[in-house]
Order: structure tokens, then sequence, then C-alpha cells
């Protein structure tokens, strides 16, 4: 069976070719298959991705029917490859599931009731939930930071329980996630020695949650160490003090 045959012309006979590719002047020629069934000698549907005849591509002698996937239908679902639904559910603009609910009723610990995501994709998404939309939008941190540094789940609970008051683990100042109210922006610290980069970290070397002034004093002082002995920088203040 050859892989690829050309449709003949209107009077029977096949169209002339130039080198490998089909051609004829001022005609546009069609490719189509070879129904891939032995022993057929019909050309494949007109379809794109079309590997049988209408005669094979719509047998379904010893196959039962698909039935539709619409909750309480029983109608078989279309004769088209891939269809999961009946003719009038696969058109339906109404469709709504309702096998399932996608949240679920959930008591924050603070006392409020809200609706939860039923599905989580991470521990850090999971704990980020259980926490209702007020109090996640009052925290200072945010889904993104928390899943890029894959803080541990407990941190995350600590961190969101606490809300507006979470304070800088070096300085104490209060941290907030809008600006002007009052806090200052909170940035997740992590050990450099392990995780180079400012952006994301194994969640293992996460050490605390800092204010923006404490987060760079903390990257100079690092560096600092590295290069310098402490008690080369003691003797040198001793010395130039007047």
């Amino acid at each position: 069976m050859s892989q690829m045959q050309l449709a003949p012309l209107a009077d029977g006979s096949q169209p002339k070719t130039r080198g490998r590719r089909p051609h004829r002047a001022g005609v546009a020629l069609t490719h189509r298959r070879q129904c891939r069934v032995e022993g057929c000698t019909e050309f494949a549907r007109p379809i794109q991705g079309a590997v049988y005849c209408e005669a094979h591509a719509t047998d379904t002698e010893g196959k039962p029917p698909r039935q539709c996937r619409y909750p309480g239908c029983e109608e078989p679902a279309r004769q088209v490859q891939g269809a999961r639904y009946c003719i009038g559910h696969a058109t339906s603009l109404k469709y709504e599931r309702t096998d399932r609910a996608m949240t679920l009723a959930a008591v924050c610990s603070c006392g409020q009731t809200y609706e939860r995501r039923r599905r989580a994709l991470s521990p850090t998404t999971t704990v980020w939930y259980d926490f209702c939309p007020d109090c996640r939008q009052a925290s200072p941190l945010s889904l993104d930071a928390l899943g890029k540094h894959r803080v541990p789940p407990d941190t995350v609970r600590h961190w969101l329980s606490q809300a507006s008051q979470l304070q800088c683990d070096l300085c104490g100042a209060r941290l907030s996630s809008q600006r002007g109210a009052g806090g200052v922006r909170a940035y997740i610290d992590h050990d450099h020695a392990c995780c180079p980069g400012h952006r994301s970290s194994c969640g293992e070397c996460v050490r605390g949650v800092l204010c923006p002034f404490c987060n760079g004093a903390l990257g100079q002082y690092e560096a600092l160490v590295r290069r310098i002995d402490l008690a080369s920088i003691d003797s040198y203040l001793q010395g130039r003090r007047p």
C-alpha cells in the first residue's frame, strides 16, 4: 500500500507530476491518503488527519457506542473522533457541571466562613487557601513569593495567622502589603550560600521575613564578613576612635 496517492481527475486520468511534487498548471491538487484498512482501495475522508474512508470511519460493528458524559444523559456521543458528548450537549451554551463542586464551605481561624478551593497543587497553596480572603489580603506576603521560596507549610501558617500584625524578625518593624498603611514591605530571607539568587530558594534555607532595610543590611553584612574578619573590623574601629 502506497503512503500517498493523488486523487484522479474528472476524466479518470492521473495528474502530471514534475519531479517529486504533483503539478498541473492552473489547477490546485489535493493530496489524499488511501484508507488504512487492508484491502480497501478507497481514499481517506477529505478531513485533516483522517486515515479511513467514509465506510470504515463510521463502521462501529462490534464496538459499543460511547455514552454522553453529561450528567444524567443516556444518549450516545457523536460519531466523531474524540467526541465525548451527544449532539444536544456538545452544542449547549448553558452547560454547567453539577456532579462535583469546585469549592466547599470552610471556616477560617478568624471565625469567618468562606468558599475554599477543593483542590490545591502544592502544600504551600493548600495552607494559603486554609485562610479566608480577608486574612490573605491583610497579610503582607503573597502566594507567588511563598511558592517561589517553597516556604514550609508550618511557617506559612504561622505567618498568615499573624496577618497585618506580622513584624520584621530583626528590628520588629510592622510589615504591610500596602504602601502608606503604617507598615513596610515584607521580604522572605534565605541563606544565599545554599540557594544563590533573590527570587527563589529550596525552602529548607528560609530563615525568616524581614523589612527592606534589614534585608539589604543583612546582605551587605554577609558579603563583608566573607571578605574581612570581624576581629579586624573591631580593631579598625577601636583604633580610629578619637
